[in-house]
């Protein structure tokens, strides 16, 4: 239950690109993830603030939540309130805000979302009901849901920011009857739902996911499909090439070299190689200093940085010029 963040934390979500196929998440032990292509097709898509109920506005609503969301988008807004236990993460309902329409999502029964432990090849399925109102009208929409949870894989995963070692992938598959009561109009849908999620311990929130849909409306027979990905910058934001765990500099260098490790890494492992994979130097960094290298023993070329920071690995170049 690390993973999921607590109060305090701000996490920025973007768009990716429908590039990565179902095909292309593997399943199983030491599993190794290549998506360090993948781009971003709309920029930020939200910005997620994890905050006590307290300070939001619609905390009597929701008087057993422990914790609550405000997620701001592009135009609208939503607070989400959650029951977040030592072994369990329930949903009990949220607040909608869009043109000055305030929707309510409430669950007959919380819907609970995670059990603590979760571990590899583990389990978990639930069944929820919902009904979203609106405060303006008598427009509706009721989902009745069953959903389930499993750890199918560990492994490591490559983004554009860097090297994820030690990542458990969570697969969230979730079939519903969703209605919805606009005026005197009725539309009925089945819809499944295929979310791939990758979490590190090292981090708070998903790392990156992947979602499926798959709908079926009921009244003309039509089915469709369509998919779609997020890559939250609790990490590295996609958008922002130069963002990194260490500075290295001058680059090109010549006699010298300074390593200085950014504010909210600890400590960092380093390994220059050459071109060939041999291994010219190896040291240990911490926040609390920057470090100096001498490389005038260097040959002048290309070389290859490689920082380690907990279980996130990021490769860097390195031009030496005499």
């Amino acid at each position: 239950n690390a993973n999921l963040p607590a109060i305090g934390v701000t996490i920025n979500s973007y768009d990716l690109a429908d590039t990565i196929q179902p095909s292309q998440i593997t399943t199983g032990t030491n599993q190794y993830w290549n998506f360090s292509s993948v781009t971003s097709q709309g920029g930020l898509y939200s910005t997620t603030k994890y905050i006590d109920p307290i300070n939001t506005p619609y905390n009597s609503s929701f008087p057993i939540a422990t914790n609550a969301t405000e997620t701001i988008y592009p135009v609208d807004s939503s607070y989400g309130y959650v029951d977040f236990q030592s072994g369990y993460y329930d949903f009990l309902g949220a607040k909608y805000v869009s043109n000055g329409t305030i929707y309510t999502t409430t669950y007959n029964d919380p819907h609970r979302s995670f059990v603590f432990p979760f571990n590899y090849g583990d389990v978990f399925n639930d069944a929820y009901e919902y009904l979203r109102t609106n405060n303006s009208n008598s427009d509706h929409f009721h989902k009745i849901a069953t959903t389930s949870l499993s750890a199918p894989g560990y492994g490591t995963l490559v983004l554009p920011s860097g090297t994820f070692i030690n990542c458990l992938l969570l697969k969230r598959v979730t079939v519903s009857r969703d209605s919805s009561f606009t005026g005197s109009i009725t539309t009925a849908t089945d819809h499944t739902t295929t979310t791939y999620t990758f979490y590190n311990s090292s981090f708070a929130g998903s790392l990156f996911s992947l979602n499926y849909d798959s709908i079926y409306y009921l009244a003309s027979g039509v089915s469709t499909s369509y998919y779609y990905g997020f890559y939250n910058n609790n990490v590295t934001n996609i958008n922002e090439a130069n963002a990194s765990s260490i500075s290295i500099y001058p680059n090109p260098a010549t006699n010298h070299l300074t390593f200085a490790l950014a504010n909210n890494y600890k400590k960092a492992e380093v390994t220059i190689t050459d071109i060939t994979g041999k291994i010219i130097y190896v040291t240990t960094i911490s926040a609390s200093e920057k470090t100096e290298l001498n490389t005038k023993d260097f040959s002048a070329g290309v070389y290859l940085v490689q920082i380690q920071t907990g279980d996130f690995i990021e490769t860097k170049k390195l031009i030496v010029a005499k």
